[in-house]
């Protein structure tokens, strides 16, 4: 157990979607991308400090007193005055996380929704609604960072800064022993009232035009789930072993519709799934018929005949249930 004498990191930004204009861009793992600010913290300031130990029940306190560093030419006055503009910053930094968050969960659920219902009857007005809705988040959420950013080369230089990019440049320029110039203090106070105008026009948007989506979902579709507006916390997935020789009789390709299909892999004992135009993701069992993935929200069931016979699959996802029949 140790402390750093740094502040906690500031929210992750997880960016669910590839960058405009790039969708050659992948994911990770885990379905998201991340990007900064993420990470920020800051040296805490010269005080007394109490450490909490709980053990089987018990708890200990002692105090700690930090000393400012002795090498430092800043006053311990300049220190905490640079901290409370710090901590402003945090505080900003986080709240625009969270709207980028909540955005790019939102247009992965469209997304998502879009992949299920591509091929199905009557979809076009769905699917032009959910553009129209991804179209208005993108307008509040281009503001916010830049999102043609692929992250190599020098996309840094052919895109104007965002609110993103913005605060970390200042909370680089605060982060010192010496307290801070009224011109920072300035820009502090001009960044966090632009994040609180985009999150007026970010609740504008999920109290109307969410809203008016989902009433469209349920009169068009009444068996698909309704697109969240936060993160659900997912149900803790317990993952089981199965034979690798009834893996096997899962291997091959099963047709969603005309054009769309998933094909399942089977490689040094873990299966696999990767649908028409999109990345592969791993296949972890709960049964020796149920498997689910860990890097997007979807569940697999194969059915099989009297006989045993692996016959097809019905995809979970977005609240949909999908069938679809094993073609070879």
């Amino acid at each position: 157990m140790w402390w750093n004498l740094r502040s906690e990191p500031i929210k992750d930004i997880r960016l669910r979607t590839s960058p405009l204009y790039a969708p050659w861009v992948e994911l990770g793992p885990m379905g998201y991308r991340s990007k900064g600010p993420g990470g920020w913290s800051f040296l805490e300031p010269p005080g007394i400090y109490t450490v909490k130990l709980t053990v089987g029940g018990r708890e200990f306190t002692q105090q700690l007193e930090v000393k400012k560093d002795p090498h430092s030419e800043g006053s311990e006055a300049d220190i905490h005055a640079q901290v409370a503009l710090m901590r402003k910053i945090v505080e900003d930094a986080n709240n625009l996380a969270d709207m980028i968050n909540q955005i790019e969960w939102i247009r992965k659920q469209l997304r998502d929704l879009k992949d299920v219902l591509a091929g199905t009857s009557d979809a076009r007005t769905i699917v032009e609604a959910a553009d129209e809705l991804e179209r208005k988040l993108i307008g509040v959420e281009e503001h916010l960072l830049r999102m043609k950013s692929t992250g190599s080369g020098q996309d840094f230089l052919r895109e104007p800064p965002q609110l993103a990019e913005k605060l970390g440049y200042l909370h680089d320029q605060v982060d010192s022993d010496f307290s801070p110039t009224i011109q920072q203090a300035e820009v502090q106070r001009m960044l966090r009232e632009q994040v609180a105008n985009h999150r007026s026009q970010l609740d504008e948007v999920l109290g109307r035009e969410l809203v008016t989506f989902n009433r469209l979902l349920r009169e068009r579709n009444p068996s698909t789930r309704t697109i969240d507006s936060e993160e659900l916390r997912p149900v803790e997935q317990i993952e089981v072993e199965v034979a690798e020789d009834i893996l096997e009789t899962y291997v091959g390709e099963y047709e969603l519709a005309p054009t769309f299909s998933i094909v399942v892999t089977l490689e040094d004992g873990a299966l696999f799934a990767q649908a028409t135009g999109q990345q592969r993701f791993g296949l972890f069992a709960e049964s020796e018929t149920e498997f689910f993935l860990r890097a997007v929200d979807a569940q697999t069931t194969f059915t099989k005949d009297a006989s045993g016979n692996v016959t097809g699959l019905t995809l979970h996802q977005s609240g949909v249930d999908q069938q679809a029949r094993k073609v070879r």
